[in-house]
C-alpha cells in the first residue's frame, strides 16, 4: 500500500473511532437530559465524520485519476470504521430525539 494510502487509512480510523465515540457520547448525554452536551457533542462528530468522508475522497479521487488505491485489511478495517460512524451518528440523532420527546423537551 502506498504511503499516502496507509496514512489516510490509519487517519480515517482514528476521526472515525473519535466520531463514533463523541455519538455515543451524546446519546449518553440526552439519556441525562444535558441535551445542549448532547448538541455539542453531535456536532463535534459530524465534524469528524466530515474529515473521515474527505480522506476516502481523496482516494477516491485518486482511483479516478487512474491512480489505483490498493485494496488490505487496513483500508478495509478503516471503510469499516466509517460505516459504523455513520450508523453511529444516525442513531445518536434518533436518539436525540427520541430523549426530547421524553423529557418533554421536543422542539418538533
Amino acid at each position: 500500500m502506498a504511503k499516502k494510502n496507509y496514512e489516510s487509512a490509519v487517519q480515517m480510523i482514528a476521526v472515525a473511532g473519535e466520531s463514533k465515540s463523541r455519538s455515543l457520547l451524546a446519546i449518553e448525554a440526552a439519556s441525562r437530559n444535558k441535551f445542549e452536551e448532547a448538541e455539542s457533542l453531535l456536532q463535534q462528530a459530524s465534524d469528524h465524520l466530515d474529515e473521515a468522508y474527505r480522506l476516502q475522497l481523496d482516494m477516491l479521487n485518486d482511483e479516478m485519476e487512474g491512480k489505483p488505491v490498493e485494496i488490505s485489511i487496513l483500508l478495509i478495517h478503516a471503510q469499516n470504521q466509517l460505516t459504523m460512524a455513520v450508523m453511529a451518528h444516525e442513531r445518536a440523532e434518533e436518539s436525540i430525539h427520541l430523549y426530547r420527546i421524553i423529557f418533554g423537551t421536543s422542539n418538533g
